[in-house]
């Protein structure tokens, strides 16, 4: 947004001194607060035209490193009042940030961010999706004024703010922040089953388990590979259960599956409360030695009780 740049950067008036400026500027709407006096201003996006109070931004007069504010002449008025502002020379390390009614400086803010972040992660796993959102914006408010994109807790804090939006099926956030965490992180095992969450909520369960197949061929070691292979099996069963084949019971269109998949999916998934388990699948043959064949159509039946992994083998 045009209010952006204000949160990116540390900003010193000519006339005022250091200066404090936090809130959403999505929101369209800035507070501005002067470290030396406490005076408090805000600045507001109006038709493409930026304000601080009565002073309206110059364009001509501005760039990236300075910011010149004319006050706005009113009829009969004479004269013009300026105020310049330029980025600070203050190093971030010693910067300072206000959250809520008290100020955080250097490791404590750190600390204290990473304790929003815990807090926030226990909200969404208790289903509090709205207060772990409003977690993450604050922490990600926080960082883009006084760290970088490549933050890791910058990222943590994306993606539960991506989670969150998909749990509350505010689809268009979740998947707007998760595709940001995929450039920034194409590598992160969490960006993948975080996508894999948003298309699932938005009913693209094809696009979902692809999804969290690459999660899971990212996750290290030491990831979380039990709860994402629970998410991925959810996946599974959406997809094949949005896909019954009419006027047949427990039968379900399986034809852009694998048998190996399918095969996989059968031994693992434990069935719905309250609803009989699916058995019959409808798949294609296609012959791996003779290609440019007809696919076949087939149908497999799950055998009732279904054999173990090991039998199969």
């Amino acid at each position: 947004t045009v209010l952006r740049p204000f949160v990116q950067a540390l900003w010193q008036s000519q006339e005022h001194g250091e200066l404090q400026i936090f809130g959403d500027p999505t929101s369209m709407r800035l507070d501005v607060r002067a470290v030396s006096d406490g005076s408090c201003r805000s600045i507001k996006a109006v038709a493409n035209r930026i304000y601080l109070n009565d002073f309206k931004l110059a364009p001509g007069e501005s760039n990236h490193n300075k910011v010149v504010w004319r006050e706005i002449i009113r009829p009969g008025e004479e004269g013009e009042i300026r105020e310049t502002w330029f980025h600070a020379s203050v190093s971030r390390s010693n910067a300072s940030i206000v959250s809520g009614n008290c100020t955080i400086s250097g490791n404590s803010r750190m600390q204290s961010l990473e304790e929003d972040l815990v807090r926030g992660q226990k909200a969404w796993a208790k289903g509090q999706f709205l207060e772990a959102r409003e977690v993450a914006m604050k922490i990600c408010h926080a960082l883009e004024v006084f760290s970088s994109p490549s933050d890791p807790l910058f990222l943590s804090g994306m993606l539960l703010r991506a989670d969150s939006s998909s749990a509350m099926r505010d689809t268009h956030d979740g998947m707007e922040v998760v595709t940001w965490c995929l450039k920034m992180a194409p590598s992160d095992f969490r960006c993948h089953s975080s996508l894999g969450f948003a298309l699932h909520v938005a009913a693209q369960f094809g696009a979902a388990r692809a999804a969290y197949r690459k999660a899971l061929d990212l996750t290290p070691p030491a990831g979380d590979r039990a709860k994402i292979e629970a998410m991925a099996l959810k996946a599974e069963a959406s997809d094949l259960e949005s896909r019954p084949l009419r006027d047949h019971q427990r039968t379900f269109n399986a034809a852009e599956w694998s048998l190996t998949d399918l095969w996989s999916f059968c031994l693992r998934y434990p069935g719905r409360p309250h609803r009989a388990k699916p058995r019959n699948f409808t798949l294609n043959f296609e012959s791996s030695r003779q290609q440019g064949l007809n696919r076949m159509p087939y149908v497999l039946t799950l055998p009732s009780p279904i054999v173990t992994e090991a039998q199969h083998r």
